[in-house]
């Protein structure tokens, strides 16, 4: 499971251990407190799940969005620069939790 609160409500995304192809997402606005199901667009899934085994249908897709963004031109699939910006949000959270207090995003770290 993971959760996602912000300012504006929260996400939360559910699946079983390795099992995406049945993940649920529901999200509730702060001012609405009724949690509300979001359908996952098809367009995220690129095999149909009685196409191949689910343990491996995340990694096929993974593939597929790939070769997608070479013949695109796109970019579908995280990359090391993606990678770094991630590493860099969870070390400001971190820090922000240790220092008690919130830290812009929008300012370069030093």
């Amino acid at each position: 499971m993971l959760d996602i609160s912000g300012d504006a409500g929260k996400l939360r995304l559910s699946a079983s251990a390795g099992e995406f192809v049945n993940a649920s997402l529901v999200g509730r606005r702060q001012s609405n407190g009724d949690p509300v199901r979001l359908a996952i667009p098809k367009t995220y899934h690129w095999f149909f799940r009685s196409a191949m085994a689910s343990d491996v249908i995340g990694v096929a897709n993974l593939y597929a969005a790939f070769a997608h963004d070479l013949h695109e031109g796109t970019h579908l699939v995280p990359d090391l620069q993606d990678g770094l910006l991630m590493n860099r949000i969870l070390n400001l959270a971190l820090r922000s939790s240790e220092l008690g207090h919130r830290i812009d995003l929008t300012q370069p770290s030093g």
